[in-house]
């Protein structure tokens, strides 16, 4: 083995998919690229045997992980087959030729397309591709796509080709020969064709629309009568005939190619026009398709151009406008300068926007409790206004608004003109976190700390979901009187692979699990292990789901036993931690951290930690007596929920408002939480409920809780929510459920315990968007914030036949009942109620009143004397009584204890608007402008010299002067 490939012995290829195996079995380095600005690092690796495309990063990641360790650069491997004379190179360019189309695509998005139909054929050393056309022919040869497609086939084969692109030869029978007229023209006549001399096309693209426009103008010069002067557009027609209803509309992603007579229809987009040098007006812009396509298909835009004669044509940009709906019938060309297809517009009809409505024609309609406007931070698509006019539309009699942790949607919402029996039901889906959390849960009675038995444990896993993944490992330790007595641990043989990324957290692989025992088998010694006593574990809450959804599939027993949580412990005891993670745990204790994601090193290390904890545990004697400390638990560290709160009555508003407020001043943490305790302080007027798969409910679900504890959960809410399949795929995706009837008894469970309960379940669209053309929008926005598929579903508001069809599977009544006669039920329940009052309604500041008249009056004569002079202590008084009669004196008491604040921080504070014409306001030094007209004052005998003839401006532009009286 060569020195320069010495590196790649490095690689531990067991774990490699075997074509990644045989490109190394030969593979050396021949070129490595490091572009250190952008931290990237290409390396060039040469092999007798090709790599497929989809094995590259795979490789990669091996390179990256196993022989450049801790380099903070992107690693991409390009393979380099090796030349081989005795090869075939039709077979080898057969071989690759997709991989190369994809390549090409990618590196040049031109060619996106173009090549889909090419034909090739290898003729002695050259590679000829043919195309349909003549145009893509010359775009293909034309924009710099042969030296790449070269470049790819060399590398991607072994193979050096020159490449000729020429047109498929079309056979006489199918050409067309260019007519000598411009067909539908009802003026032409039959005259002979008049010859012109040729014309060279222009090199510049700034002058492709002239270029275009003037040929257009010299073919249908052909023959031309003078026309008379177009008629307005009327009936729908702004350019040419109109189009039969019944003409096939194409969908715009399926036009790959040249075509005649292609009729589209969309929205205008990117409008734009301009003045050529004929005299004719260019109109330019993009037809989109979007909301014609199917939920979960997206459009496509097509260019399209039309020219306009002012002398003849109607003004067609006093219809045509962005946002306009259009028909358009055409022939799309390949446009030589774009490079792009495009359409020449013949006909253009403009029509009505489609609109989605809820057609249900059954007694009464859906009502809508959950729904997301723009004020749900990079989240959701929907104008308030817009969200309240389509509910009336629709015929719905009421909508609710929840955005996430804000309310300022509302003021937009209440503004709209609705009829009197509809209801806006304001909301918010709070972050709710849950401060009344115990440390030990089912805490056994007066068994003193001392003499408690304890087992630690950890147990690793192949995902998060006790439902859908297995456990790989069980570790504990038994301890007793502060020390550790006894310990257990043992593999468990999984039902499937380990994926690669538990591997490499836990170092357990395969191997070590093929002899393991099964999860029965291992289960059963587990808990006899564990016997009675006090189960601890660190995050207990995942352990916990896990031992108990597989104790009860694999040995039919419930887990009964109290269970102490280490994270709870730790946050009641270490209030000033930020992080309580057993790493951060380990070093604020000073316990050795060995081993860490290895189930039996976790347990001992998180049963020092628990010896630890309970030594700083202050007036704690039984085990009980540990529930007693989480009153100094910071709720900021807790995990939020989503809750939905809706207003019921005039004090739930208010209500709303001072959570609201609670938790962005008290209790922000990345998000504005609401402490469980604070909510039932304010419930007063409120509906709560359980939200969907962001709630403590649903999560309690997934994790597999037992019956009375979910019992227990939802008997809080006021009513019970529950999402639509799609809306919830991503748990089957992920694993967290392993089949679609699992994914659908979520539902049906929540549906069961509201029945037990006597709690209304109403079923939600959980609205993001309004239509479901709109997912891609919010695809993008949630893309640019990092956060993961599962945000990616149809969150679209949703029809009454829509959510009755998505619940058919509960049951004809059943689903009527959720989707129905609950969410009417609970909009029933709602009071008009207003957003702000309707005349001014300042704060209530004990005592503002007299401060703002104590201070304004003792700078007064603190800087004029006392007496005031009669003019200033009438303007003082004037703006006082004012000030103080409208309710403002509260606003100046507030800004002046504001900048005073500032000023002893110092911060510097600028203030502008109408405190430039207020005295009071400089006299409680809120700003240093004095509004009264420009004089002097002595500081020593407070003479007083007036400048206010009109000659200057402010007082600033006076110059220094002594004083008269007294020097």
């Amino acid at each position: 083995m060569s020195p320069q490939s010495d590196w790649l012995s490095l690689i531990d290829v067991a774990g490699l998919p075997p074509q990644v195996q045989s490109f190394l079995a030969g593979a050396r380095p021949v070129r490595v690229v490091v572009n250190r600005r952008r931290r990237t690092v290409a390396l060039h690796l040469a092999s007798p045997v090709r790599l497929p495309l989809d094995d590259r990063p795979t490789l990669a990641r091996a390179v990256a992980e196993q022989c450049l360790g801790g380099l903070a650069a992107s690693v991409t491997v390009v393979p380099v087959r090796d030349p081989d004379p005795q090869a075939d190179a039709s077979e080898r360019v057969g071989e690759a030729w997709p991989e190369v189309l994809l390549q090409l695509k990618q590196a040049l998005p031109l060619v996106n397309g173009l090549l889909d139909r090419a034909e090739w054929r290898v003729e002695a050393a050259t590679l000829v591709v043919e195309l349909p056309t003549a145009a893509q022919a010359e775009v293909v040869e034309h924009r710099g796509v042969v030296p790449v497609l070269e470049r790819l086939i060399r590398q991607e084969t072994g193979c050096s080709l020159q490449v000729r692109v020429t047109a498929r030869p079309v056979p006489r029978a199918e050409r067309v020969e260019p007519p000598t007229t411009v067909p539908d023209d009802p003026f032409a006549d039959a005259e002979e064709e008049v010859p012109l001399p040729p014309e060279p096309i222009p090199e510049e693209p700034a002058f492709a629309d002239e270029y275009f426009e003037q040929w257009m103008q010299r073919q249908s010069a052909f023959g031309k009568k003078e026309a008379a002067a177009a008629p307005p557009p009327s009936e729908g027609v702004l350019k040419g005939r109109a189009i039969p209803a019944d003409a096939p509309v194409r969908s715009i992603r399926t036009i790959t190619e040249e075509e005649n007579k292609v009729v589209i229809e969309g929205e205008v987009v990117g409008l734009d026009t301009r003045d050529l040098k004929s005299g004719r007006q260019l109109i330019a812009f993009g037809v989109c398709d979007l909301l014609r396509s199917e939920p979960g298909e997206f459009g496509d835009t097509l260019p399209v151009k039309l020219f306009r004669d002012p002398q003849k044509d109607p003004d067609y940009l006093a219809v045509l406008k962005n946002g306009t709906w259009v028909k358009v019938r055409g022939n799309v060309q390949l446009d030589k300068f774009s490079g792009e297809l495009t359409m020449l517009a013949d006909d253009v009809v403009v029509g009505k926007r489609p609109t989605r409505e809820d057609t249900y024609e059954g007694p009464m309609k859906r009502v809508e409790l959950h729904a997301h406007t723009t004020m749900s931070a990079m989240d959701a698509l929907i104008d308030p206004a817009e969200l309240v006019k389509t509910a009336v539309r629709w015929g719905h009699k009421a909508v609710a608004i929840t955005d996430h942790g804000v309310v300022q949607a509302f003021p937009a919402a209440s503004h709209v003109k609705v009829p009197d029996d509809f209801r806006v039901i304001y909301g918010c889906e709070l972050f709710l976190v849950d401060d009344g959390t115990a440390v030990v849960q089912r805490p056994p009675k007066d068994v003193p700390l001392a003499g408690a038995e304890f087992v630690v444990l950890d147990i690793e896993t192949t995902g998060f979901s006790p439902i859908g993944d297995d456990i790989i490992e069980l570790g504990a330790v038994r301890c007793r009187g502060g020390e550790i007595v006894d310990s257990f641990q043992s593999f468990v043989r999984p039902t499937k692979p380990v994926p690669p990324e538990v591997q490499k957290l836990t170092n357990i692989t395969p191997d070590m699990l093929e002899g393991a025992p099964a999860a029965a088998e291992a289960l059963r010694a587990f808990f006899q292990f564990v016997g009675d006593a006090i189960v601890v574990a660190h995050n207990a809450q995942f352990d916990y789901s896990f031992l108990r959804y597989h104790r009860q599939k694999y040995l039919g027993e419930e887990f009964a036993n109290p269970v102490l949580d280490t994270l709870t412990l730790a946050r009641a005891v270490l209030p000033h931690m930020r992080s309580h993670s057993l790493a951060a745990l380990t070093k604020e204790l000073q316990v050795p951290l060995v081993d860490h994601h290895r189930a039996d090193a976790d347990a001992k290390t998180a049963a020092m930690v628990l010896m630890k904890l309970l030594e700083r545990a202050e007036g704690v004697e039984t085990v009980a007596d540990l529930n007693r400390l989480t009153k100094g638990i910071n709720v900021e560290q807790l995990r939020p929920y989503h809750t939905t709160v809706l207003v019921k009555t005039q004090a739930g508003m208010k209500n709303l408002y001072k959570l609201i407020s609670l938790s962005h001043i008290e209790y922000f943490n990345r998000t504005p939480r609401v402490p469980r305790s604070e909510l039932e302080k304010h419930r007063e007027g409120l509906l709560v409920g359980s939200s969907t798969y962001g709630g403590q409910l649903f999560d309690a679900l997934i994790r597999g809780v037992p019956d009375e504890e979910l019992e227990q959960m939802a008997s809080w809410y006021d009513y019970l929510e529950i999402l639509p399949r799609d809306c919830l795929a991503f748990l089957l995706e992920s694993g967290q459920v392993n089949s679609e009837e699992q994914l659908l008894s979520l539902n049906r469970r929540i549906y069961e315990l509201g029945k037990k309960l006597g709690k209304p379940v109403c079923a939600v669209s959980d609205a993001h968007f309004l239509d479901p053309h709109q997912q891609v929008f919010r695809r993008i926005l949630k893309h640019g914030i990092g956060f993961r598929d599962e945000y990616d579903r149809p969150f679209y508001l949703r029809t009454t036949q829509e959510m009755l069809d998505e619940f058919a599977y509960l049951g004809e009544q059943a689903a009527y009942e959720v989707v129905v006669e609950n969410p009417n039920a609970i909009a029933a329940q709602i009071e008009k109620v207003k957003v702000v009052p309707d005349k001014l309604h300042p704060p209530v500041l004990e005592g503002s009143v007299e401060e703002t008249r104590r201070l304004s009056w003792e700078k007064v004569k603190r800087v004029y004397g006392d007496p005031v002079p009669e003019k200033i202590a009438q303007r003082l008084e004037k703006e006082l009584n004012a000030i103080i009669g409208n309710g403002f004196a509260v606003s100046y008491y507030i800004s002046h204890l504001l900048v005073k604040k500032s000023m002893e921080l110092g911060y510097l504070v600028g203030s502008r608007g109408s405190v430039g014409s207020s005295f009071v306001a400089w006299a409680m030094d809120i700003t240093e402008v004095n509004a009264l007209p420009p004089h002097y004052i002595c500081p020593q005998c407070k003479y007083l010299e007036w400048h206010d003839d009109g000659k200057t401006g402010s007082g600033f532009d006076l110059p220094r002067k002594d004083c008269p009286r007294c020097g």
